[in-house]
This record gives C-alpha cells, sequence and structure tokens, in this order.
C-alpha cells in the first residue's frame, strides 16, 4: 500500500508539472505574437522550473 501511495504522489505531481509547462508554452506563444507580458512570461517559466524541482524530493 505504501508502494501505491508513493506512485500516487509522482504521479499527481507530474500532472501538476505537465500543465505548468502547458501553461508556459501557451503564454510563451501569446508573448512571441505581443498578446502577454515578459513578466508574465517569466513568472510562469519560473512557476514551471520551481514545480519541476520538485521531483528531486523524496515524497
Amino acid at each position: 500500500m505504501k508502494g501505491i501511495k508513493a506512485n500516487e504522489y509522482w504521479i499527481k505531481l507530474y500532472e501538476q508539472v505537465d500543465a505548468a509547462v502547458k501553461d508556459f508554452v501557451v503564454l510563451f506563444d501569446f508573448f512571441k505574437d505581443d498578446d502577454a507580458t515578459e513578466e508574465e512570461t517569466k513568472a510562469a517559466y519560473t512557476a514551471a522550473l520551481e514545480m519541476s524541482s520538485l521531483f528531486n524530493e523524496r515524497p
């Protein structure tokens, strides 16, 4: 049962990171078309990086 809980943790984390990266990609496309600000784009990039750094932690 402990293994299942650990797997659930990693799956949820993956889904959160995936969503953050997808948000950044969409926002970057808007930025290239001058529909988003540089600050918004940097914030999304930073959020995606911070989320991905969680993969280095233990559940």
